[in-house]
């Protein structure tokens, strides 16, 4: 009677749980947003549950190898989803089985990330503000700027070669000094006096390292040089303005293609993205410093304004 009765009626089962590994470089605000606005979306996309996320710090594991194969042959990950250049470069060179989705990389190529070097399939969403935004942004903030100037690792050659392009659909002429090494920064820069109205900058691990930055926003401010960077942080640090993505909502678009992924789309499918919306900073600092009039609208399209 009772197999009849179940065989009448039979039960909903529970949808499978799956399981995603969250994989910061380090625990910093930045990744924290990402993560917050990933879960929630999963929530909004999952409503009925089902979604496991766990997530680890790759700089507190001694031996990431060892402690995450651990870890993902016994929890049935399906995904791993990792922050940083530093967990995506693990991933790309380690993960064998687990597909894997990328996010809060600032410039993938320049930092040699490269879904075809991975063993699985691998995409992500980019942190590089569209170089359309990025120009567009910039004729709003000087709009009296004709030629703008900016210094790269040679290697970029290409990036350099696609921006010099699209300041020019916008009416603008870049001039660029190359260097090979840290080392050759500062005369690079210093090759710009007199040449050009305004600074542009980018991603570029060789130029703005941590020990260049303090000679760069000198150099800007000496000359009067307004400089465009490309993080909040550089904004604060002493450049006149800069876009950068929205890290909540950089989660969010990660949530979404992870729910793409766990329906069966495989990453290899999925091209790169850039974030879908970005936000800018400006410093009123720096503009008072530089005698720099920064246009009223500008002002309202500001998010962050550091007075």
């Amino acid at each position: 009677m009772l197999l009849c009765a179940a065989a009448a009626h039979p039960s909903t089962a529970a949808p499978a749980t799956k399981r995603l590994l969250v994989l910061q470089s380090h625990d910093e605000s930045a990744f924290q947003a990402a993560v917050v606005g990933l879960k929630h979306q999963i929530d909004r996309l999952h409503q009925n549950g089902g979604i496991e996320i766990e997530v680890r710090n790759l700089s507190e594991l001694k031996s990431p190898d060892t402690e995450l194969a651990e870890l993902l042959s016994v929890s049935g990950t399906e995904l791993i989803i990792t922050l940083g250049a530093e967990a995506t470069l693990w991933a790309q060179a380690s993960v064998r089985e687990v597909p894997v989705l990328f996010g809060m990389v600032l410039d993938p190529d320049a930092q040699g990330i490269d879904p075809a070097q991975a063993k699985v399939p691998m995409t992500g969403i980019s942190m590089q503000i569209p170089l359309r935004a990025q120009f567009s942004e910039l004729r709003k903030v000087l709009p009296d700027v004709k030629r703008v100037g900016t210094v790269y690792d040679i290697r970029n050659q290409k990036m350099i070669d696609r921006a010099k392009r699209e300041a020019a659909r916008q009416g603008l002429e870049m001039v660029a000094v190359s260097v090979r090494e840290r080392g050759e920064v500062p005369e690079a820069f210093r090759m710009l006096t007199g040449e050009v109205d305004a600074l542009w900058s980018f991603p570029d691990t060789t130029v703005y390292s941590r020990e260049a930055a303090q000679f760069i926003l000198l150099f800007s401010f000496r000359n009067r040089l307004p400089l465009m960077g490309f993080s909040r942080g550089y904004v604060r640090a002493g450049a006149l303005f800069g876009l950068y993505a929205d890290y909540a909502d950089v989660g969010r678009q990660l949530a979404e293609v992870a729910h793409e992924i766990l329906g069966g789309r495989s990453p290899r499918q999925i091209p790169i993205s850039p974030p879908r919306r970005h936000s800018m900073a400006l410093n009123l600092r720096v503009s008072e410093a530089l005698g720099t009039k920064i246009p009223r609208e500008a002002h309202k399209n500001a998010e962050e304004i550091f007075r």
